[in-house]
């Protein structure tokens, strides 16, 4: 039966030209209903019929007459066999309805419906569409860069389909798809990425291989991807390109970084995948220059003896692509561990290492590019995962480079000696071997700068402890006493309490090196530092003070071994008149701690009288004298803290009127201290001399009218003290001088009738405490009747009556 027996091909043709939109929307039902019911030989013999009609449909003004021509054409292309003669109609058809600036399809899903049929026609025609090259790459050149996201999926697929055609005709074209390639790459949408990725992938493998540097450049932020597929979709390309471009020879110095840094990636299963494919590309090359590499091959060993442990090494093919590529690019690297971007400076430490990983001993002749940036970079405190990549770096370095040949670069490179250098430094010693290492320390340390930076303690810090965990104790012998230098130096001078805590930490790990006696070991290191504290003037700005300080808080148990050298010290600070009184303050509280650590400092005890015997004589006898000034005050106070603390073996006479003085100190806690001193003297047989002890006991008696209650109450104590000793010394009451005594029962009797109760009682109890020495006598200086608290009065007459008069009147029965 004839076709146009169903469908009437004039009419049809007359409709679709100049018909209304309904008879047109009738006659696309028609041509739909005719292509689903008849054979391939009838819909092939009509639809060549009406091609011409349905191609300028594709211009018409009405969106369901466009969307139906190209349902027509997507139905027919893929049921009848390829033409050529339907390429020659349907494609400038489509070029003009996706190119041109006044016909451009506004509506997203036929865009998308144009990219099938064009995809369809590529699929179907194959060779065919080659003379149709430049007007499929202007078509995907536009779409690529539409707005919906579906179309650019299946662009990037038509791209794939054209370059797989593998036709010579595509190379020259094929380098205007790579900038809308470049720029679809950024889409939001994951998934549009990946399918660039996978259409730049084939592009340039099937396009011209020249076109391989712009597609890098396109690829290279995709390692920043934060969707883990663009990332495994970039591996797998670079891998591709890695083993089977046909020039990848020459792009290898292009590649083989990305590849570097996909080994590293977050993902697991990324690295495994990238992994695999660089294994791939290493076994590949190798195979392919055996010749070349006939004796590594044969002789090279499979696993060093000194190498980074849990890390498995790199195969030889691999290796050999770096030592042949790294002088390419590695200056490159260190250009980029200082860019702006963060997230660049992060995977260019990455990169790094691993370069230096797969590179080991030769990259020897690239160190002199990248020990500066590696330093700079290990200050990179914006973003402290670079600082730990690039220590890694540098362990990397110490495991492949002898340290003979890295300590004659690192002396040319990093002479500043600023805490980027000392963590490279650190991180290479770390990966040292130690017996090579060894007699190359002093050279390679620079521990003997003093550093006030937290920044430049903490790698310092770093530093000494990768020496300790790399050489042991071999380290001691060599460089021992300037290890012991600067941990006491940083304890001392250290910007934060971490700091200073790290380094105490790292001076006891040391102890454990030496033998675990602190006494030993400290002693042993000690004499170099003491020594440079007496080549300074001590100002108020010298850091000796600080140091000084940390010797005697962290590290008492030098002191008395080097007795001597810790007095010329305190004696060069202390009684110089020109030296500071802040710097005074915190010498003098040095010295406490000694006092008060003495068991630590000072275990002996012919060694502890005389520090203390010299201390109080030489030094401190000229800070107690008074001087004009509240700076002078807050030295007085704190010397008499150290005497209050060195007392009470000995006394010299000439401190006595020091004491006396400082009784009447201006400062309350000075005065409190002076009588605590006396107090603690009680017993001294100096004090007991009758002139002396009056003037003592004046001053005391004095200080009961003093503002401060407690230091009313200390000479209260002080006053029953020295009476209770001045009874033990001399043992006849009646040698005592009466006129003293008098005088202080007089005025104990005024201060018992004082305002404040509390203090009535404590006078009350010193009071009934020096009754005995001559009770007559204060019994008759006792009128009850003149005292405001009668009560407390009249309690001191029945203590002195029931309690002493009775046992003295028994006494004297007895005798």
């Amino acid at each position: 039966m004839e076709s146009n027996t169903y469908l009437n091909i004039d009419r049809v043709i007359n409709i679709l030209q100049n018909g209304t939109k309904f008879q047109k929307k009738e006659v696309f039902k028609e041509i739909k209903g005719f292509l689903e019911n008849n054979p391939a030989e009838d819909i092939k013999r009509i639809f060549e019929k009406l091609l011409n009609i349905i191609s300028l449909s594709f211009q018409d003004s009405v969106e369901m007459c466009r969307e139906n021509a190209l349902d027509i054409c997507i139905h027919v292309i893929g049921t009848i066999e390829p033409n050529v003669d339907y390429l020659l109609t349907l494609v400038p058809a489509i070029h003009q309805r996706l190119c041109s600036d006044t016909m451009l399809e506004p509506s997203e899903e036929l865009r998308l419906k144009y990219i099938e049929l064009i995809s369809l026609l590529i699929e179907k025609h194959k060779d065919l569409i080659v003379p149709y090259y430049s007007e499929m790459v202007d078509i995907l050149v536009q779409t690529i860069l539409d707005s919906a996201p579906q179309v650019k999926k299946k662009s990037c697929y038509c791209v794939i389909q054209l370059s797989e055609i593998g036709s010579y005709d595509f190379h020259p074209l094929s380098k205007k798809l790579i900038p809308p390639l470049a720029e679809a790459i950024h889409h939001q949408h994951w998934r549009v990425r990946v399918s660039v990725l996978e259409a730049i992938e084939i592009l340039i493998l099937k396009g011209d291989p020249k076109n391989l540097p712009d597609g890098i450049r396109a690829l290279a932020n995709r390692l920043f991807d934060d969707s883990p597929h663009v990332r495994l979709a970039l591996t797998r390309l670079i891998g591709n390109w890695m083993l089977n471009h046909y020039d990848r020879y020459s792009y290898f110095c292009q590649t083989l970084p990305l590849m570097l840094t996909c080994l590293i990636d977050n993902e697991e299963h990324i690295r495994n995948e990238a992994r695999n494919l660089w294994e791939k590309a290493g076994a590949q090359y190798l195979l392919e220059n055996e010749n070349d590499y006939k004796d590594r091959i044969d002789w090279e060993l499979e696993e060093l003896p000194h190498y980074p442990p849990g890390i498995k090494r790199p195969g030889l093919g691999c290796r050999i692509l770096v030592d042949r590529q790294a002088c390419k690019f590695v200056e490159a690297i260190g250009r980029e561990l200082r860019d702006w971007v963060v997230s660049v400076r992060i995977k260019s430490a990455q990169l790094l290492s691993q370069v230096i990983l797969h590179a080991e001993r030769q990259i020897t002749q690239e160190l002199h590019k990248i020990i500066g940036p590696m330093s700079k970079a290990a200050m990179d405190e914006e973003a402290p995962s670079v600082i730990e990549y690039i220590k890694i770096a540098a362990e990397y370095l110490g495991y492949f480079v002898p340290p003979e040949t890295y300590c004659k670069v690192i002396l040319e490179f990093l002479r500043e000696a600023n805490y980027g250098e000392l963590r490279i430094v650190a991180g290479i010693i770390r990966g040292s071997p130690a017996k090579e290492l060894v007699p190359h320390l002093k050279t390679l340390t620079h521990l003997d700068i003093t550093t006030f930076k937290g920044e430049e303690q903490s790698a310092k810090l770093d530093l000494i402890q990768s020496i300790f965990k790399t050489c042991g104790s071999e380290c001691l012998d060599e460089i021992g006493e300037s290890i012991w230098g600067s941990l006491v130096s940083v304890a001392g001078l250290a910007e934060n309490e971490t700091i200073a805590n790290n380094a105490v930490a790292l001076l006891s790990e040391m102890c454990e090196l030496g033998g675990g006696n602190r006494r030993i070991v400290f002693n042993r290191f000690c004499k170099p530092l003491l020594a440079s504290l007496l080549d300074f003037h001590w100002s108020v700005h010298c850091h000796q003070q600080y140091i000084f300080k940390a010797v005697i808080f962290y590290t008492g148990e030098v002191v008395e071994e080097n007795i001597d050298s810790i007095i010329d010290v305190f004696k060069k600070c202390l009684v110089q008149e020109e030296t500071d009184p802040e710097v005074i303050l915190k010498v003098i509280l040095t010295l406490n701690k000694i006092i008060s650590d003495e068991n630590i400092t000072l275990p002996t005890m012919e060694v502890r009288e005389y520090f203390k015997n010299t201390i109080i004589t030489d030094i401190l006898y000229e800070q107690l004298k008074w001087k004009p000034g509240r700076s002078a005050e807050a030295i007085r106070t704190m010397t008499a803290t150290s005497l209050f603390l060195l007392l009470p073996r000995n006394l010299p006479p000439n401190l006595i009127p020091v004491l006396l003085q400082l009784i009447d100190d201006a400062n309350e806690k000075t005065r409190t201290l002076s009588i605590a001193s006396i107090k603690k003297c009680s017993l001294v047989e100096g004090i007991h001399e009758p002139k002396t002890f009056s003037k003592i006991m004046e001053g005391l008696l004095k200080r009961l009218d003093d503002c401060n209650q407690k230091v009313r109450e200390m000479s209260l104590e002080c006053i029953s003290e020295l009476y209770r000793a001045e009874f033990d010394l001399l043992k006849e009451k009646d040698d005592h001088n009466s006129s003293l005594l008098s005088f202080t029962y007089e005025t104990l009797l005024i201060h018992l009738d004082d305002s404040d109760k509390q203090f009535r009682i404590v006078v009350l109890d010193t009071l009934k405490m020096l009754a005995p020495f001559n009770y007559q006598l204060l019994l008759k200086k006792i009128r009850v009747d003149m005292f405001r608290d009668k009560d407390i009065a009249q309690q001191l007459v029945y203590f002195i009556e029931e309690k002493l008069a009775p046992s003295i009147s028994l006494d004297n029965k007895c005798s």
